[in-house]
């Protein structure tokens, strides 16, 4: 069961062990990135995303580095707040998303 994912119909959101994400059942809404999942200091979210919802990273310590892929079109409230290890941010799009004023505080 190490990699574990389950969907729960009734809220439509799944959580998938293997990458500590809650996310929407289709991928395209990152909820939370959960804090025990330290085992690594990069993330590559899914190419499907298209909004990373408030407080999603908040206060994980140990992320240096991300890659949003090129259709997020929004990052919430304070959802990088917290991360004071995070230096590379990469942004595969093209257009610029939506991003909150104190995403990144």
């Amino acid at each position: 069961m190490e990699n574990l994912s389950f969907f729960d119909e009734k809220i439509n959101w799944k959580y998938d062990k293997q990458h500590g994400m809650i996310l929407t059942k289709d991928e395209t809404e990152l909820i939370a990135y959960l804090q025990s999942n330290t085992e690594t200091d990069f993330i590559f979210l899914p190419d499907e995303l298209e909004i990373i919802h408030p407080y999603a990273f908040y206060g994980n310590t140990k992320l240096e580095m991300i890659v949003i892929p090129l259709n997020v079109m929004n990052i919430g409230n304070y959802a990088f707040s917290g991360c004071t290890n995070l230096t590379n941010v990469y942004y595969l799009g093209t257009n610029k998303p939506e991003v909150a004023q104190n995403a990144f505080e």
